[in-house]
């Protein structure tokens, strides 16, 4: 009987999460399937497909490094589900090889693949900062309030982490317009 490593698990786990959550959009995309419009009350009805929910925004990736502005419930749980756990399994793919990122480096390879290391840990690092500003921001609170984050991640380990991810998760934003930016549309 074969049993499956921990590297191993925790690639299908995420392909697992990935699946699920395309086949939540799609379920999502379907329900509300097409818009219908009238242009003229004479004419026929026009459809438009609504667009898959991740392209909405043409600037998806440039938005990933923005600090400013605001961003949705979802956008955020997309963002920190699929942005915080690369770095995680990338790092534990590293320890069980021979060249860990702090220990020694023998060869160029060794340089090259801990720069890259630090390289992705440190753009994750900074999308998930920018999406807990813009989470602030949709709550009509500034961005320093990430700070309470930190704190509470940092004071009551794991439970801190979990209860400040609640609250970026439960709390809805504000309705209107506020001082960061009209609301997001999704």
């Amino acid at each position: 009987m074969y049993y499956l490593n921990n590297k191993e698990f925790a690639i299908i786990l995420i392909l697992l999460i990935i699946i699920i959550l395309q086949q939540y959009q799609i379920q999502k995309l379907t329900k509300k399937g097409t818009n219908t419009t009238f242009s003229n009350l004479n004419s026929s009805p026009t459809i438009q497909k609504s667009s898959p929910i991740l392209l909405k925004s043409k600037n998806f990736f440039i938005n990933l490094f923005t600090f400013t502005g605001r961003i949705s419930r979802w956008r955020y749980f997309m963002t920190t589900i699929l942005a915080s756990p690369l770095p995680v399994i990338y790092i534990y793919y590293l320890e069980s090889s021979p060249v860990t990122i702090f220990l020694g480096c023998k060869t160029l390879f060794d340089y090259i693949q801990t720069f890259l290391t630090l390289l992705l840990i440190l753009l994750l690092t900074i999308i998930i900062i920018s999406a807990k500003c813009r989470r602030w921001h949709d709550l009509g609170k500034s961005s320093n309030y990430i700070f309470a984050n930190i704190f509470l991640s940092h004071l009551f380990i794991p439970y801190g982490f979990l209860f400040s991810e609640f609250i970026m998760l439960i709390v809805a934003g504000d309705d209107k317009t506020n001082k960061y930016g009209d609301p997001p549309d999704w």
